[in-house]
């Protein structure tokens, strides 16, 4: 399994420093810290193999998650939302354009993702259900971008009414509440972690040495600890089901239709099942 084929992390983009193309040597290091600090949080809980050390993988991947970054230019797009989000009137505006733009680009990543299935579970001895539940992550992270997109667009909208005129810009729009994203990004952070964790433990049992973590070998069970297994797939399905009653709470449009019944809708309030996608 190529290592862009393991769901990015929302939180090793949230906290990513953005970096310009001709990056300084500070800079540099910044984003890869970033991801160094992600991959850390995933993999210094798990059981690795002897041949592996913990710290060593995480700078691996982290490197990977890094070049992969670079790569789609998401670099260059965070940088753009991040020079227009604390400025108002018609920078405000510009704000949801940028946004609109890094989160198309991450909607296409994954919906790009979810095409191009790793070969190496597909091949495996794993139950389906632990592959539709990968698939189930990138499709919930996707509505995770929408609701981002449909919420900006929100205070834009009435930001637009204002345009040019400061004085009632400030006096009657409210900007997103910080309590809102941090929602979104909490439970994106949680899902990302558990995810990468239960890809992290499964591959390194799989392989032998830090270059093989790149092929698309096909993997097999038996090589894991069960139990281990079990507890880190519960914790993954506990938070992406977290992160998709989240989404659900906020935005309940993007699990339903106008038509459904509200007593469908309250049904839904607690838990959002996969074949609602």
């Amino acid at each position: 399994m190529r290592q862009q084929e393991i769901p990015q992390s929302v939180s090793q983009i949230l906290m990513t420093t953005p970096a310009n193309k001709a990056k300084s040597t500070k800079e540099a290091l910044d984003l890869r810290n970033s991801f160094l600090k992600a991959w850390r949080e995933s993999v210094l809980g798990i059981s690795v193999p002897q041949w592996c050390d913990a710290e060593k993988l995480a700078d691996t991947l982290a490197l990977e998650t890094e070049q992969y970054y670079i790569e789609r230019r998401l670099d260059e797009r965070v940088e753009r939302v991040e020079k227009t989000a604390r400025n108002k009137g018609e920078a405000f505006i510009n704000y949801s354009s940028a946004l609109d733009d890094y989160c198309n680009a991450m909607m296409d990543m994954f919906a790009s993702e979810l095409q191009r299935r790793p070969a190496a579970f597909y091949r495996s001895d794993f139950p389906l259900s632990v592959l539709s539940r990968l698939d189930l992550l990138k499709h919930t992270q996707i509505k995770a971008y929408d609701f981002l997109k449909i919420w900006v667009n929100s205070f834009v909208n009435k930001a637009s009414i204002y345009r040019g005129d400061y004085y009632k810009f400030d006096k009657n729009v409210e900007t997103p509440s910080t309590e809102v994203s941090n929602k979104i990004a909490d439970a994106s952070n949680a899902a990302d972690r558990a995810c990468s964790s239960l890809l992290a433990y499964v591959r390194t049992w799989n392989v032998s040495s830090y270059e093989e973590l790149l092929l698309d070998n096909p993997l097999n069970r038996g090589k894991l600890d069960q139990k281990f297994f079990d507890s880190l797939y519960l914790r993954f399905e506990d938070a992406l089901y977290s992160l998709q009653d989240t989404i659900l709470k906020l935005k309940p449009e993007l699990y339903t239709t106008p038509t459904m019944p509200t007593r469908a809708v309250e049904m839904l309030s607690g838990v959002v099942y996969s074949n609602l996608f």
